[in-house]
């Protein structure tokens, strides 16, 4: 897990470049987070397969909301993106009852999908419309 954090903050830093005088730079930081969050997803999916969705820690919370938060936005420009974010929401939908934030993430997701028109993968849109999900939630 401690390439998953590794990776995050990786993430973190990229967004230090985001300079909109510099379009080559801010191109570029995209770049690594999305490769960055898709290794990431990699990981948590070796993760899922040696120990299953029970044994998350928690310290994976933030790395996860941003690599979909990352992912999202790039659905359209790759297969191994669009696997990512669906690696990524497993690990979501699994935590969304221990971590309300995981949930308002998704929850967050879904609507900016709606919002743009965004074609989400449909084992995403799966996850994210387990009825589970949205119970209590209002929506």
């Amino acid at each position: 897990m401690r390439r998953v954090k590794c990776l995050h903050t990786i993430i973190s830093l990229f967004d230090l470049l985001n300079d909109p005088s510099q379009p080559r730079l801010v191109q570029q930081a995209r770049y690594y987070q999305v490769k960055s969050a898709e290794e990431m997803a990699q990981c948590l999916r070796i993760h899922r397969e040696s120990y299953g969705l029970k044994h998350i820690p928690s310290q994976m919370v933030d790395a996860m909301q941003t690599g979909l938060r990352i992912l999202a936005c790039q659905l359209d420009d790759s297969d191994e993106s669009r696997q990512a974010f669906v690696e990524l929401s497993r690990f979501g939908t699994a935590l969304r009852k221990r971590f309300k934030r995981i949930a308002d993430t998704v929850h967050e997701i879904r609507a900016q999908a709606l919002r743009q028109n965004l074609k989400l993968p449909s084992e995403a849109v799966a996850l994210f419309d387990d009825p589970e999900h949205w119970e209590g939630r209002g929506a």
